[in-house]
């Protein structure tokens, strides 16, 4: 069917103006309808219709002009034509509903009109319909024969004689052909791509046109995996020649993009399991020494090098697109998905503890970055060689289940860093639990009762190495902390001088912030 505009300019009288609803030029017009002079005044309407409006013929019907378009914007037509005066209420209202009103010239015979317009409307369709076998079988053939998307956008311009844009769901062009490919980088690309970026805000669910500055454009979603949009499809035309043709050709050209993206995603998925597998079989170490070495290969991992694991996990994101966007940032690493927990295996040119502790924050900043969602972090020391490699994922994995449990979400924890925590989580709760109690129990008891600070006191005191240094720390006076110290010995009978007795108390410390995290 044509559009609004296209009967605007191929079938209404000259003279004709458009008075509101611009906004719904592009409608589809598949038929027209006019007011007859007897009651009902129109027919039942499918959706979409052109009316034809003589406003003598609503006065003899003893109906106004608003009344007559609301009812027809509420029965679904998609444009209206009057002779005759059109009120501003009635201008307001297209203007809200996106409903084309144009002002006819005196004197419009509305019969002529409307043969001329159901003429106009039957021969679009059949030249839609040989236009849709071309696009089909061309586009679509493409596809099938495994054509890339660029070739389909070429050959997609060429068929319409029109500039055509990929863009993918970040609104980054992924392809371009006509005008808009050989003014690629210029200013005028730019803007038009800005443009086009504007009007997808929100994205469209189906195709819809628009004006853009001094062209306009059809733009459709492009379906990918489960029914998700995997790009948006523009077909640019010149001011005022946009045609129903170029919404057909977004339709078209979006079910040959599909297909090419489905085929590309197999080939995509088929690629990533195997090298998921090739993953997996190297950190489970099950294979031959010359099996290990060809993976390693196809890998790309240099045994010559140290290599730090890490291990993140994003809150709220989906681990498929987790993975494609960590494989964007960190090219220099294999990025592996293991259940929810993604895996980067980077190689390190500095392995001090220092050095790793901030490659981990840099990742888990440009992860939550790139993605706005709160990133934990585990990394795990270097080590050259594959049994290394070995060793630095798992404690990479460890490092983040400790941070997980202990430290708020966001953390970023080294493995080097964790050895207390280690071996605590390494215990038996029960055991833990009595070596708590049996060190601090009687303690945290009296805080407890008297709402204290003398557990908090304590653990100032283990780590740090002076008075002055915990009551600065405390935000208290040295007598304070002195008088505090004196009771910690008296509650809990503890001799605070004895190394063997503060590296207990200070495991103990440790032991329960395990405990309030189980």
């Amino acid at each position: 069917m044509p559009t609004v505009d296209q009967v605007w300019r191929q079938a209404l009288p000259g003279g004709t103006e458009i008075v509101g609803g611009r906004g719904g030029l592009y409608n589809e017009v598949p038929w027209v309808v006019a007011l007859r002079p007897t009651p009902p005044g129109f027919d039942s309407l499918r959706g979409g219709e052109l009316a034809l409006i003589d406003t003598a013929t609503a006065q003899r019907l003893g109906v106004s002009l608003a009344a007559l378009v609301i009812s027809l914007a509420e029965r679904g037509a998609g444009s209206i034509a009057v002779l005759g005066n059109v009120p501003p209420a009635v201008v307001g209202y297209a203007d809200q509903r996106k409903l084309p009103i144009f002002c006819l010239p005196a004197g419009t015979d509305l019969a002529a009109l409307e043969k001329r317009i159901t003429e106009t409307v039957t021969e679009e369709r059949l030249r839609l319909y040989q236009r849709e076998q071309v696009l089909t079988q061309t586009l679509m053939g493409m596809a099938l024969a495994g054509a890339a998307a660029a070739a389909i956008v070429d050959s997609l311009a060429e068929l319409t004689g029109r500039d055509v844009l990929l863009l993918g769901t970040d609104m980054a062009p992924e392809a371009a052909s006509g005008a808009a490919d050989a003014a690629s980088g210029s200013a005028d690309a730019d803007r038009l791509v800005k443009r086009l970026v504007r009007l997808l805000s929100p994205p469209p669910a189906s195709i819809v046109g628009a004006d853009i500055e001094d062209a306009a454009a059809f733009i459709g979603p492009v379906s990918g995996r489960e029914g998700r949009t995997a790009a948006y499809l523009a077909v640019v035309a010149p001011a005022a020649k946009l045609e129903e043709g170029d919404r057909m050709a977004v339709k078209v050209g979006s079910l040959a993009l599909a297909v090419e993206m489905a085929r590309r995603q197999a080939v995509a998925d088929t690629e990533n399991r195997f090298r998921a597998e090739m993953v997996e079989s190297l950190l489970s170490g099950e294979l031959s020494e010359r099996a290990e070495s060809e993976r390693a290969e196809r890998l790309g991992f240099d045994r010559k090098l140290s290599h730090a694991g890490i291990a993140a996990q994003v809150a709220g994101q989906r681990p498929d697109a987790l993975a494609r966007r960590a494989r964007r940032l960190f090219p220099e690493a294999i990025c592996h998905l293991r259940g929810d927990v993604l895996v980067l295996l980077r190689p390190v040119e500095d392995s001090s503890p220092s050095a790793l502790r901030k490659l981990g924050q840099s990742i888990a900043r440009r992860l939550a970055d790139d993605i706005g969602a709160t990133v934990s972090l585990g990394i795990g020391r270097a080590y050259s060689g594959l049994d290394g490699l070995r060793i630095s994922f798992h404690e990479a994995e460890r490092a983040l289940d400790i941070g997980r449990r202990l430290f708020s979400p966001g953390s970023v924890s080294f493995f080097g860093d964790l050895g207390a925590y280690r071996l605590l989580l390494s215990m038996d709760p029960g055991e833990l639990e009595t070596f708590y109690q049996e060190n601090l129990g009687r303690l945290a008891e009296y805080d407890s009762k008297h709402g204290g600070e003398l557990m908090r006191t304590l653990a100032a005191r283990l780590e740090r190495g002076t008075l002055a240094e915990t009551a600065e720390a405390l935000h208290v006076h040295r007598n304070t902390l002195l008088y505090r110290m004196q009771r910690i010995r008296e509650i809990a009978n503890l001799d605070l001088e004895d190394g063997d007795v503060r590296l207990t108390l200070f495991l103990a410390i440790k032991a329960g912030e395990v405990l309030r995290t189980a």
